[in-house]
């Protein structure tokens, strides 16, 4: 039983599996926590550095807040601007890759590399809305876009790295 599929690697794609990526030892609520939480203690740490300057405290404490309410305001729309840029650096060609799950290895084809990855060599799987991610080392990762899978190809992919993974435990 072979699984094949084939995908474009996408701008969103790729900032998804880069963000879970920096993300990935925390628990997901955490994540997710922080992320939507994070602007708007910056605009609280903003409205803190004007209360103070205004008032007259200590001018390096404002801007210890002004800095930290930066920060945290634009750090999301920072990184994904940078992401964005780093993808259209390297992945500036539209190519596709083909990633073919067979019973024994897992063949991975693209516009510059090839290879042949055994199942043992899978460390982890981290799966987000948009992507599953197979960890062959800590900051090593194939992404595989949820949209390039049907729903039965999902289960399928599901159904047989939980077999191969328990195979080598």
């Amino acid at each position: 039983m072979a699984l094949t599929i084939s995908y474009q690697l996408t701008e969103a794609d790729y900032i998804d599996a880069q963000r879970m990526h920096a993300w990935r030892n925390y628990k997901p609520s955490t994540a997710a926590f922080v992320m939507q939480w994070s602007p708007y203690l910056g605009v609280v740490f903003l409205l803190m550095a004007s209360v103070i300057l205004l008032n007259g405290g200590p001018e390096w404490l404002a801007w210890i807040e002004l800095v930290g309410g930066l920060y945290m305001t634009l750090s999301g729309v920072l990184a994904r601007y940078l992401l964005g840029r780093r993808f259209r650096a390297t992945h500036a060609a539209v190519t596709t890759t083909t990633i073919r799950f067979d019973d024994d290895v897992i063949s991975v084809e693209g516009p510059k590399a090839s290879s042949r990855i055994d199942y043992s060599g899978i460390q982890n799987i981290v799966q987000t809305r948009g992507n599953i991610m197979l960890y062959l080392a800590p900051a090593v990762f194939i992404p595989v876009p949820r949209r390039a899978l049907t729903p039965e190809q999902q289960g399928e992919l599901a159904n047989l790295l939980d077999v191969k993974r328990n195979v080598r435990r």
